[in-house]
C-alpha cells in the first residue's frame, strides 16, 4: 500500500539521518504497523505503546483553523 511505502520511506531516512534509539508510539494498530517498519530499518529495540499520541475528534472544531475557531 501507499501507507506502507510511505512508512519505509520515512524508516530509511530516520536510520541514515537520525538514529533513534526510542520510538514512542500509539496503541493503535496503524501506528504499531508502522513502528515494526521503523524498529527493522534503524534496529531500535526500545519501543514505547502509550494512549497519549491517539488522534482526538474535535466535535464542530474538527477540521477548522485556529483563525476560524476565533
Amino acid at each position: 500500500s501507499v501507507d506502507l511505502e510511505l512508512a519505509s520511506q520515512v524508516a530509511h531516512r530516520l536510520a541514515r539521518e537520525a538514529r533513534p534509539t526510542v520510538v514512542y508510539l500509539s496503541d493503535l494498530k496503524r501506528a504499531v504497523e508502522t513502528a515494526e517498519i521503523i524498529e527493522k530499518a534503524c534496529d531500535v529495540s526500545n519501543i514505547v505503546l502509550t494512549e497519549a499520541p491517539r488522534e482526538r475528534h474535535m466535535g464542530y472544531l474538527q477540521g477548522l483553523t485556529w483563525d476560524d475557531t476565533m
